[in-house]
């Protein structure tokens, strides 16, 4: 697990890479439920981000694997290289924000 902070801005959309592994269990009345694992190097959807009133940002993320959302600080995510996200310019043309381009 990566220590160090992330400074990638992640983005609602973006793809992302866990750098912990964890698990979530379910309790009622005492009982385990349901445990849901998440995985280092598991691939997870950011489905929205959320900036802490004490500066730090967590992220609503979902794990096709763990077939489950979860938050995560974003210092835990590892973006995922060769994605391009939200406007700007490629190869001299120009590409509108609501276009994501994987290569």
């Amino acid at each position: 697990m990566s220590n160090s902070k992330s400074d990638h801005n992640f983005n609602v959309g973006d793809s992302a890479i866990l750098d912990v592994t964890f698990e979530l269990t379910e309790v009622h009345q005492g009982e385990a439920i349901d445990t849901v694992q998440f995985v280092r190097g598991d691939m997870v959807d950011i489905l929205d981000i959320i900036h802490c009133s004490d500066g730090r940002k967590v992220a609503v993320i979902y794990d096709i694997n763990a077939k489950d959302a979860t938050t995560v600080s974003t210092k835990f995510l590892k973006p995922v290289k060769g994605t391009v996200h939200t406007g700007g310019y490629i190869k001299g043309g120009i590409i509108k924000k609501d276009i994501k381009l994987s290569f």
